[in-house]
């Protein structure tokens, strides 16, 4: 298993774009991968191990302070609406994620569902827990950067011109 860095943006490798927390009235808070911005608070992921002490972890939205979920239990969608972690893995709420490397890039990995035991993958642009009942679901193609690190790797317009 991989640990991941305490805070975390994940990037799909299929848009280039970044996961966050959709602000869709129809269901608010699904995690879409639609934001441009590495920088801005919204993409930013807090990552905690589990108590059980087994690698799992769980992953926590900042910009909401919500924990990760599925909708509902019937459904694969992912949501950041838990106010807190559930960590009975018989209940479907439970989403702790052991985290896997991923084969074509050095940041990429692999989340899978800790109750479901499959990865997650995409579906409109949206992350999915396990085999979604939609036809065109594919492989997640996860990338996740160190939101410490950004800085480094994203200098704003500032850094660029004092460093020079």
């Amino acid at each position: 298993m991989r640990t991941l860095p305490r805070f975390v943006v994940i990037k799909s490798a299929h848009n280039n774009k970044y996961l966050w927390c959709d602000e869709d009235e129809d269901e608010p808070n699904l995690l879409r991968f639609n934001g441009k911005d590495a920088m801005s608070p919204y993409p930013k992921h807090e990552v905690m191990r589990a108590k059980r002490g087994d690698g799992l972890v769980r992953i926590r939205c900042c910009c909401i302070g919500k924990y990760w979920r599925r909708l509902s239990e019937d459904d694969h969608w992912i949501v950041a609406k838990a106010d807190k972690a559930e960590e009975d893995l018989s209940k479907w709420l439970c989403m702790f994620w052991p985290c896997y490397d991923a084969k074509k890039d050095d940041n990429g990995i692999e989340l899978q569902h800790s109750q479901l035991g499959e990865n997650t993958s995409l579906y409109l642009n949206s992350l999915t827990a396990g085999k979604s009942p939609h036809t065109t679901t594919e492989k997640a193609g996860l990338i996740a950067v160190d939101w410490e690190l950004l800085p480094l790797k994203y200098p704003t317009v500032d850094d660029k011109t004092t460093n020079n």
